[in-house]
Protein backbone atom coordinates (compact mmCIF):
# COMPACT_ATOMS: atom_id res chain seq x y z
CA UNK A 1 0.00 0.00 0.00
CA UNK A 2 0.85 3.86 -0.86
CA UNK A 3 -0.44 6.76 0.56
CA UNK A 4 0.51 9.87 -0.72
CA UNK A 5 0.10 12.67 2.27
CA UNK A 6 -0.25 16.60 1.04
CA UNK A 7 0.36 19.48 2.72
CA UNK A 8 2.41 20.46 6.35
CA UNK A 9 0.43 20.63 9.87
CA UNK A 10 0.19 19.17 13.18
CA UNK A 11 -2.36 16.05 11.71
CA UNK A 12 -0.11 15.36 9.03
CA UNK A 13 2.68 14.90 11.29
CA UNK A 14 1.02 12.62 13.54
CA UNK A 15 -0.39 10.42 10.57
CA UNK A 16 3.00 10.21 8.98
CA UNK A 17 4.00 8.97 12.45
CA UNK A 18 1.10 6.13 12.54
CA UNK A 19 1.72 4.80 8.82
CA UNK A 20 5.29 4.48 9.61
CA UNK A 21 4.38 2.33 12.54
CA UNK A 22 1.87 0.09 10.33
CA UNK A 23 5.24 0.10 7.70
CA UNK A 24 3.08 2.03 4.88
CA UNK A 25 5.19 3.29 1.89
CA UNK A 26 4.64 6.99 2.34
CA UNK A 27 5.45 9.59 -0.10
CA UNK A 28 4.88 13.18 1.77
CA UNK A 29 4.46 16.42 -0.50
CA UNK A 30 4.38 19.61 0.16
CA UNK A 31 3.81 23.44 -1.43
CA UNK A 32 6.64 25.55 -2.72
CA UNK A 33 6.57 28.03 0.91
CA UNK A 34 6.99 24.72 2.65
CA UNK A 35 8.97 22.35 0.39
CA UNK A 36 12.43 21.53 1.13
CA UNK A 37 14.90 18.41 0.63
CA UNK A 38 12.71 16.06 2.97
CA UNK A 39 9.96 16.40 0.67
CA UNK A 40 9.01 15.74 -2.49
CA UNK A 41 6.81 19.14 -4.13
CA UNK A 42 3.25 19.35 -4.69
CA UNK A 43 2.37 20.41 -8.84
CA UNK A 44 1.15 18.74 -11.05
CA UNK A 45 3.87 15.95 -11.85
CA UNK A 46 1.76 13.86 -8.83
CA UNK A 47 -0.60 13.19 -11.13
CA UNK A 48 1.84 10.93 -13.28
CA UNK A 49 2.36 8.62 -10.21
CA UNK A 50 0.18 4.99 -11.28
CA UNK A 51 0.90 2.92 -7.92
CA UNK A 52 -0.83 5.70 -5.17
CA UNK A 53 -3.88 4.12 -3.34
CA UNK A 54 -4.98 6.69 -1.36
CA UNK A 55 -3.97 10.47 -0.54
CA UNK A 56 -4.63 12.37 2.30
CA UNK A 57 -4.58 16.28 2.42
CA UNK A 58 -3.69 18.92 5.33
CA UNK A 59 -7.07 20.09 6.71
CA UNK A 60 -5.96 23.47 5.60
CA UNK A 61 -5.60 22.51 1.93
CA UNK A 62 -8.64 24.22 0.99
CA UNK A 63 -11.68 22.19 -1.31
CA UNK A 64 -11.29 24.84 -3.73
CA UNK A 65 -7.40 24.63 -4.19
CA UNK A 66 -6.72 23.64 -7.76
CA UNK A 67 -4.31 21.05 -7.47
CA UNK A 68 -6.45 19.28 -4.82
CA UNK A 69 -9.29 19.52 -7.35
CA UNK A 70 -7.16 17.82 -10.15
CA UNK A 71 -5.76 15.29 -8.11
CA UNK A 72 -9.51 14.20 -6.52
CA UNK A 73 -10.19 13.11 -10.12
CA UNK A 74 -7.46 10.48 -10.33
CA UNK A 75 -6.94 9.27 -6.81
CA UNK A 76 -9.29 8.51 -3.53
CA UNK A 77 -8.65 10.94 -0.57
CA UNK A 78 -9.10 9.45 2.86
CA UNK A 79 -8.76 11.49 6.05
CA UNK A 80 -7.48 10.66 9.60
CA UNK A 81 -10.57 9.10 10.89
CA UNK A 82 -10.37 6.67 7.63
CA UNK A 83 -7.57 5.37 8.82
CA UNK A 84 -9.54 4.06 12.31
CA UNK A 85 -11.32 1.85 9.45
CA UNK A 86 -8.61 0.99 7.05
CA UNK A 87 -6.39 -0.60 9.88
CA UNK A 88 -9.15 -2.31 11.68
CA UNK A 89 -8.39 -0.43 14.73
CA UNK A 90 -11.23 -1.96 17.38
CA UNK A 91 -11.59 1.54 19.39
CA UNK A 92 -15.16 2.65 19.66
CA UNK A 93 -15.49 6.71 18.06
CA UNK A 94 -18.22 9.10 19.28
CA UNK A 95 -17.67 11.58 16.23
CA UNK A 96 -19.15 15.18 16.59
CA UNK A 97 -19.37 17.92 13.99
CA UNK A 98 -21.28 20.86 13.81
CA UNK A 99 -20.85 25.01 13.14
CA UNK A 100 -20.69 26.27 16.57
CA UNK A 101 -20.13 25.07 20.29
CA UNK A 102 -18.22 21.89 19.05
CA UNK A 103 -15.26 22.21 21.37
CA UNK A 104 -17.59 22.98 24.88
CA UNK A 105 -19.75 19.94 23.97
CA UNK A 106 -17.15 17.52 23.13
CA UNK A 107 -15.56 18.74 26.42
CA UNK A 108 -18.67 18.43 28.30
CA UNK A 109 -19.02 15.00 26.87
CA UNK A 110 -15.74 13.82 28.23
CA UNK A 111 -16.22 14.90 31.41
CA UNK A 112 -19.38 12.87 32.08
CA UNK A 113 -18.10 9.78 30.51
CA UNK A 114 -14.78 10.11 33.08
CA UNK A 115 -17.00 10.81 35.27
CA UNK A 116 -19.48 7.89 35.12
CA UNK A 117 -15.74 5.66 35.57
CA UNK A 118 -15.37 5.04 31.16
CA UNK A 119 -11.71 5.64 29.69
CA UNK A 120 -11.90 8.29 26.93
CA UNK A 121 -9.51 10.47 24.92
CA UNK A 122 -10.84 13.49 23.40
CA UNK A 123 -8.65 14.43 20.04
CA UNK A 124 -9.43 15.90 16.71
CA UNK A 125 -9.67 19.38 15.44
CA UNK A 126 -9.28 22.13 18.59
CA UNK A 127 -7.55 19.31 20.47
CA UNK A 128 -4.80 16.99 19.76
CA UNK A 129 -4.91 14.12 16.43
CA UNK A 130 -6.40 11.72 16.29
CA UNK A 131 -3.42 9.57 15.86
CA UNK A 132 -1.17 10.96 17.84
CA UNK A 133 -3.12 8.51 20.44
CA UNK A 134 -2.93 4.91 18.61
CA UNK A 135 -0.92 3.39 21.45
CA UNK A 136 -4.06 3.66 23.51
CA UNK A 137 -6.44 2.82 21.11
CA UNK A 138 -6.86 -0.46 22.54
CA UNK A 139 -6.75 0.78 26.16
CA UNK A 140 -9.75 2.98 26.05
CA UNK A 141 -13.91 2.40 26.29
CA UNK A 142 -14.22 5.88 23.53
CA UNK A 143 -12.42 8.18 21.39
CA UNK A 144 -14.57 11.10 21.61
CA UNK A 145 -13.67 13.17 18.48
CA UNK A 146 -14.45 16.54 17.42
CA UNK A 147 -14.05 17.13 13.34
CA UNK A 148 -14.78 20.02 11.08
CA UNK A 149 -15.86 20.60 8.03
CA UNK A 150 -12.52 20.74 6.48
CA UNK A 151 -11.40 17.35 8.41
CA UNK A 152 -14.97 15.48 7.22
CA UNK A 153 -14.77 16.91 3.59
CA UNK A 154 -12.66 13.46 2.75
CA UNK A 155 -14.38 11.32 5.18
CA UNK A 156 -14.84 7.69 2.91
CA UNK A 157 -15.28 5.07 4.86
CA UNK A 158 -15.17 5.07 8.38
CA UNK A 159 -18.08 4.40 10.48
CA UNK A 160 -18.87 5.87 14.09
CA UNK A 161 -20.31 4.59 16.88
CA UNK A 162 -22.52 7.66 17.58
CA UNK A 163 -22.36 10.77 15.83
CA UNK A 164 -24.22 13.82 15.56
CA UNK A 165 -24.08 17.24 14.32
CA UNK A 166 -24.42 20.13 16.90
CA UNK A 167 -25.97 22.40 14.82
CA UNK A 168 -25.82 23.41 11.08
CA UNK A 169 -25.43 27.40 9.71
CA UNK A 170 -23.67 29.29 7.55
CA UNK A 171 -20.08 29.07 7.99
CA UNK A 172 -16.63 28.12 6.32
CA UNK A 173 -17.42 29.34 2.65
CA UNK A 174 -14.14 31.16 2.49
CA UNK A 175 -12.79 27.77 1.61
CA UNK A 176 -15.75 25.43 0.63
CA UNK A 177 -17.26 25.37 -2.75
CA UNK A 178 -20.74 26.28 -1.27
CA UNK A 179 -23.17 26.21 1.34
CA UNK A 180 -24.40 23.25 0.03
CA UNK A 181 -20.47 21.94 -0.33
CA UNK A 182 -20.28 22.86 3.79
CA UNK A 183 -23.67 20.93 4.27
CA UNK A 184 -22.53 17.70 2.74
CA UNK A 185 -19.09 17.58 4.33
CA UNK A 186 -20.77 17.91 7.44
CA UNK A 187 -23.15 15.25 6.48
CA UNK A 188 -20.41 12.72 5.94
CA UNK A 189 -20.18 12.03 9.59
CA UNK A 190 -23.31 9.53 9.13
CA UNK A 191 -22.76 8.63 5.24
CA UNK A 192 -20.78 5.08 6.08
CA UNK A 193 -22.59 4.04 8.98
CA UNK A 194 -24.81 0.99 9.65
CA UNK A 195 -26.95 -1.19 11.48
CA UNK A 196 -24.40 -1.07 14.54
CA UNK A 197 -24.14 2.31 14.66
CA UNK A 198 -26.28 5.33 15.92
CA UNK A 199 -26.71 8.52 14.35
CA UNK A 200 -28.55 11.50 16.85
CA UNK A 201 -30.81 13.32 15.27
CA UNK A 202 -32.28 16.54 16.23
CA UNK A 203 -34.96 16.69 12.94
CA UNK A 204 -32.76 19.79 11.66
CA UNK A 205 -34.57 20.44 8.11
CA UNK A 206 -30.78 20.89 7.05
CA UNK A 207 -29.74 17.07 7.50
CA UNK A 208 -30.72 14.97 5.11
CA UNK A 209 -31.55 11.79 6.68
CA UNK A 210 -32.31 9.91 3.66
CA UNK A 211 -28.15 9.33 2.91
CA UNK A 212 -27.95 7.72 6.65
CA UNK A 213 -28.20 3.78 6.54
CA UNK A 214 -27.52 3.66 10.33
CA UNK A 215 -29.71 4.03 13.31
CA UNK A 216 -31.41 7.29 13.63
CA UNK A 217 -32.17 8.29 16.94
CA UNK A 218 -34.57 11.25 18.07
CA UNK A 219 -32.98 13.62 20.51
CA UNK A 220 -34.30 12.96 23.88
CA UNK A 221 -35.30 15.99 26.14
CA UNK A 222 -33.56 15.86 29.87
CA UNK A 223 -36.38 16.50 32.30
CA UNK A 224 -34.54 17.65 35.19
CA UNK A 225 -33.57 20.88 34.51
CA UNK A 226 -33.88 22.40 38.12
CA UNK A 227 -30.88 20.18 39.22
CA UNK A 228 -28.77 22.08 36.95
CA UNK A 229 -26.96 25.32 37.49
CA UNK A 230 -28.10 28.72 35.68
CA UNK A 231 -25.07 28.28 33.64
CA UNK A 232 -26.08 25.11 32.45
CA UNK A 233 -29.54 25.53 31.49
CA UNK A 234 -28.09 28.40 28.57
CA UNK A 235 -26.64 24.71 27.20
CA UNK A 236 -30.32 23.17 26.61
CA UNK A 237 -29.34 21.54 23.21
CA UNK A 238 -26.27 20.12 24.82
CA UNK A 239 -27.67 18.95 28.01
CA UNK A 240 -30.36 16.80 25.35
CA UNK A 241 -27.71 15.49 23.18
CA UNK A 242 -25.60 14.48 26.60
CA UNK A 243 -28.67 13.00 27.58
CA UNK A 244 -29.43 11.07 24.55
CA UNK A 245 -25.55 9.71 24.82
CA UNK A 246 -26.07 8.26 28.37
CA UNK A 247 -29.02 6.59 27.37
CA UNK A 248 -27.31 4.73 24.34
CA UNK A 249 -24.62 3.93 26.62
CA UNK A 250 -26.68 2.67 29.29
CA UNK A 251 -25.49 5.24 32.12
CA UNK A 252 -27.54 5.92 35.11
CA UNK A 253 -29.37 9.49 33.82
CA UNK A 254 -28.49 10.68 37.06
CA UNK A 255 -24.35 11.53 36.09
CA UNK A 256 -25.59 14.58 33.92
CA UNK A 257 -25.82 16.40 37.01
CA UNK A 258 -22.30 16.14 37.43
CA UNK A 259 -21.80 18.74 34.98
CA UNK A 260 -23.00 20.80 37.64
CA UNK A 261 -18.72 20.63 38.42
CA UNK A 262 -17.87 20.96 34.64
CA UNK A 263 -15.57 24.19 34.39
CA UNK A 264 -16.52 26.06 30.90
CA UNK A 265 -13.39 26.45 28.33
CA UNK A 266 -11.15 29.48 28.24
CA UNK A 267 -12.29 32.32 26.48
CA UNK A 268 -15.74 31.30 26.44
CA UNK A 269 -17.91 33.92 27.79
CA UNK A 270 -15.60 34.45 30.82
CA UNK A 271 -16.68 37.05 32.96
CA UNK A 272 -14.24 39.46 34.36
CA UNK A 273 -15.37 42.78 35.96
CA UNK A 274 -13.14 45.90 36.59
CA UNK A 275 -14.31 49.12 38.84
CA UNK A 276 -17.80 49.56 36.83
CA UNK A 277 -17.05 47.71 33.65
CA UNK A 278 -18.37 44.10 32.83
CA UNK A 279 -15.70 42.26 30.55
CA UNK A 280 -16.74 39.13 28.49
CA UNK A 281 -13.95 37.57 26.92
CA UNK A 282 -15.64 35.01 23.91
CA UNK A 283 -12.54 34.95 21.89
CA UNK A 284 -13.63 31.34 20.97
CA UNK A 285 -16.58 32.46 18.78
CA UNK A 286 -15.70 31.88 15.35
CA UNK A 287 -19.62 32.62 13.44
CA UNK A 288 -22.14 35.23 14.09
CA UNK A 289 -24.24 32.45 15.59
CA UNK A 290 -21.74 31.85 18.24
CA UNK A 291 -21.80 35.49 19.34
CA UNK A 292 -25.77 35.74 19.27
CA UNK A 293 -25.89 32.92 21.96
CA UNK A 294 -23.20 34.85 23.94
CA UNK A 295 -25.50 38.38 23.88
CA UNK A 296 -28.71 35.51 24.96
CA UNK A 297 -26.39 35.04 28.26
CA UNK A 298 -26.31 38.78 29.47
CA UNK A 299 -28.31 39.49 32.25
CA UNK A 300 -31.25 41.88 30.78
CA UNK A 301 -30.29 45.73 31.39
CA UNK A 302 -26.99 45.31 30.83
CA UNK A 303 -25.42 48.09 28.14
CA UNK A 304 -23.41 45.90 25.64
CA UNK A 305 -20.92 47.29 23.26
CA UNK A 306 -20.16 44.66 21.41
CA UNK A 307 -16.55 43.95 19.61
CA UNK A 308 -16.45 41.96 16.51
CA UNK A 309 -13.52 41.48 13.89
CA UNK A 310 -11.13 39.64 12.41
CA UNK A 311 -10.92 37.70 8.91
CA UNK A 312 -14.14 37.51 6.50
CA UNK A 313 -15.08 34.16 5.55
CA UNK A 314 -17.29 35.40 3.09
CA UNK A 315 -20.66 34.74 5.22
CA UNK A 316 -23.76 36.72 5.20
CA UNK A 317 -23.56 39.22 7.58
CA UNK A 318 -27.54 40.11 7.06
CA UNK A 319 -28.91 39.21 10.47
CA UNK A 320 -26.55 41.44 12.38
CA UNK A 321 -28.71 44.40 11.54
CA UNK A 322 -31.04 42.52 13.99
CA UNK A 323 -28.83 42.42 17.17
CA UNK A 324 -30.08 44.77 19.78
CA UNK A 325 -26.72 46.62 21.30
CA UNK A 326 -25.81 49.90 22.39
CA UNK A 327 -22.58 49.92 20.52
CA UNK A 328 -21.07 47.69 18.14
CA UNK A 329 -17.48 48.07 17.21
CA UNK A 330 -15.89 46.48 14.29
CA UNK A 331 -12.03 45.99 13.30
CA UNK A 332 -10.70 43.55 10.10
CA UNK A 333 -11.41 42.97 6.84
CA UNK A 334 -15.08 41.96 7.82
CA UNK A 335 -15.70 45.83 8.60
CA UNK A 336 -17.09 46.44 4.74
CA UNK A 337 -19.84 44.01 4.70
CA UNK A 338 -20.73 44.87 8.50
CA UNK A 339 -21.18 48.16 7.88
CA UNK A 340 -23.27 47.47 4.84
CA UNK A 341 -26.04 45.62 7.23
CA UNK A 342 -25.30 47.62 10.54
CA UNK A 343 -25.28 51.13 9.64
CA UNK A 344 -24.15 52.51 13.02
CA UNK A 345 -21.47 50.70 13.50
CA UNK A 346 -17.82 52.16 14.70
CA UNK A 347 -15.20 50.85 12.47
CA UNK A 348 -12.18 50.44 14.28
CA UNK A 349 -8.26 49.45 13.35
CA UNK A 350 -7.49 46.61 15.14
CA UNK A 351 -8.52 44.97 18.54
CA UNK A 352 -6.38 47.27 20.87
CA UNK A 353 -7.98 50.32 18.61
CA UNK A 354 -11.59 48.54 19.04
CA UNK A 355 -10.61 48.38 23.24
CA UNK A 356 -10.20 51.49 23.66
CA UNK A 357 -13.20 52.65 22.22
CA UNK A 358 -15.44 50.54 24.46
CA UNK A 359 -13.85 51.72 27.60
CA UNK A 360 -14.12 55.42 26.47
CA UNK A 361 -17.90 54.93 25.65
CA UNK A 362 -19.46 56.58 28.57
CA UNK A 363 -22.73 54.53 29.75
CA UNK A 364 -24.19 53.35 32.93
CA UNK A 365 -23.86 49.57 33.42
CA UNK A 366 -21.60 48.72 30.67
CA UNK A 367 -20.37 45.13 29.60
CA UNK A 368 -17.91 44.90 26.62
CA UNK A 369 -18.74 41.77 24.76
CA UNK A 370 -15.56 40.60 22.84
CA UNK A 371 -17.41 37.76 20.49
CA UNK A 372 -15.37 38.50 17.09
CA UNK A 373 -17.91 36.05 15.02
CA UNK A 374 -15.11 35.17 12.60
CA UNK A 375 -11.39 33.65 12.29
CA UNK A 376 -8.75 35.25 14.06
CA UNK A 377 -5.71 34.90 11.59
CA UNK A 378 -5.49 38.68 10.19
CA UNK A 379 -4.40 39.58 13.79
CA UNK A 380 -3.25 36.34 15.56
CA UNK A 381 -2.42 32.99 14.72
CA UNK A 382 -5.49 31.17 16.41
CA UNK A 383 -8.64 32.37 19.57
CA UNK A 384 -5.95 31.17 22.02
CA UNK A 385 -3.61 33.99 20.93
CA UNK A 386 -6.50 36.45 20.29
CA UNK A 387 -8.09 35.59 23.82
CA UNK A 388 -5.14 36.00 25.69
CA UNK A 389 -4.67 39.40 24.06
CA UNK A 390 -8.23 40.57 25.22
CA UNK A 391 -7.21 39.70 28.86
CA UNK A 392 -4.01 41.79 28.29
CA UNK A 393 -5.86 44.29 27.49
CA UNK A 394 -8.28 44.15 30.44
CA UNK A 395 -5.18 43.72 32.81
CA UNK A 396 -3.34 47.15 31.11
CA UNK A 397 -7.17 49.09 31.71
CA UNK A 398 -7.16 47.50 35.61
CA UNK A 399 -3.55 49.65 36.33
CA UNK A 400 -5.23 52.78 34.05
CA UNK A 401 -2.19 52.03 31.79
CA UNK A 402 -4.57 51.91 28.53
Amino acid sequence: MKILLLGKGISIKYIKKYLKVKKINILHAVFNEEYNSKYILADEKLLEFDDIDYVIKSPGIPETNSLYIKLALKFKFINELDLLTLFNEKVKTIVVTGSNGKTTFVSMLNYLLKTAGLKTILCGNSFEPITKYYKKYNSIDYLIIEQSSFQLHNLSMHKPYISLILNLQENHLDNSYSLNSYYRNKMNIYRYIDKDCYFISDNNELINLNLCNGNIIDLFIYPYFDKLNDKLKHYEKNINYLYTITKLLSLDEKIIENLNYFTFLKYRNTVKVVRDITFINDSKSTSLDATLFALSNINKGSNIILIIGGLDKKIDYKRISTIKVNNLIVYGSISTIVKKHYKNCIIAKNLKDSFKIATLINTDNKTILFSPSTSSYEEFKNFEERGTYFNKLIRLYEKNKI
